[in-house]
């Protein structure tokens, strides 16, 4: 099959229950970057890009081109060896290495391009916070992490709740108005660090439900910035999305065990920014990308292959 001039590809978008903003991003994203008229929502031919979504459920009819996605682990990977498939890069050296790679690179997270689709609205770094409690702190949890519970720690902290389910735009404008943000989403930290937005990252339910994604996924993107990434633990109530319940006393005394560990976060700061020239570095290979995958969208006859070792 030929993808050349006239054809359309579908952007893959992965759709929870109640929606992702790091899934969301690929459908908001993609047609500012490339132009809304490659895409179409019926074609066989997919668009990969945003998220650990490189596995196995691309498989069937249709060409694939990955615009730097990321793989969830080294066991779920898709045969990537035909002719079906074009590797502009991936997200992280962990999926480079567990697709074994050699004439496709790792770049990062393309969501770090986001900035320079929205004005530039950068924050220099290294920055300069108020002190203590003047900080305007934002608090983003991981998608499936019980909404209430969340919402709760995040109030009893006196932080500012940024739900992941938000649609792209109101979550930058929540995001964007916070001096610094404590993440369990990864889209949350790698948003705010290309914004400029100081951070750090904790986990509630993230690392229980995913398992080895959870470490292989933030580590692929923080080593493709040279960031080493650590957690902050904080209490547990299971992970059912959409779970309701009320404040009982021992509900309640997780929210305040869980506000008192955010509240200590704030106090002791340890806020992580990638380095700003590696992020433009990066950034300007992503752009690089984007010339030369709009030229194969609209000129190539064919698409040159990728081929792993």
């Amino acid at each position: 099959m030929v993808f050349g001039q006239g054809d359309e590809i579908r952007i893959y978008t992965w759709q929870g229950p109640e929606g992702n903003v790091g899934d969301a991003l690929n459908a908001w994203m993609w047609p500012r970057v490339f132009g809304s008229s490659h895409f179409e929502s019926s074609s066989m031919n997919q668009f990969i890009g945003i998220g650990s979504i490189l596995d196995d459920r691309h498989a069937g009819p249709g060409r694939k081109l990955v615009f730097g996605a990321g793989a969830r682990d080294p066991d779920s990977l898709p045969d990537v060896s035909g002719d079906d498939w074009h590797i502009a890069f991936v997200r992280g050296p962990n999926t480079a290495a567990a697709l074994g790679m050699h004439n496709a690179s790792w770049i990062s997270d393309p969501a770090i391009i986001v900035p320079l689709l929205d004005g530039g609205r950068t924050r220099p770094g290294p920055v300069s916070l108020p002190a203590g409690n003047r900080l305007r702190v934002g608090f983003i949890p991981y998608f499936a992490t019980q909404r209430p519970f969340a919402e709760a720690i995040a109030n009893a902290a006196g932080l500012v709740f940024i739900p992941p389910t938000l649609d792209p735009e109101r979550f930058l404008a929540r995001l964007l108005a916070c001096d610094v943000v404590i993440a369990e989403a990864m889209h949350g930290a790698i948003l705010a660090d290309a914004f400029g937005v100081p951070w750090l990252a904790c986990r509630i339910s993230s690392a229980r439900r995913e398992g080895a994604t959870h470490a292989f996924k933030w580590t692929d993107w923080g080593q493709s910035l040279d960031l080493n990434i650590e957690f902050v633990d904080l209490p547990y109530l299971g992970h059912r999305s959409g779970l309701s319940f009320s404040l009982d006393v021992l509900i309640a005394g997780y929210v305040q065990k869980g506000a008192r560990i955010l509240r200590r976060m704030v106090r002791e700061g340890g806020w992580q920014l990638s380095d700003r020239a590696i992020l433009e570095d990066r950034q300007r290979s992503i752009l690089l990308a984007v010339e030369d995958t709009r030229d194969l969208l609209t000129q190539s006859p064919g698409w040159p292959r990728a081929v792993p070792g």
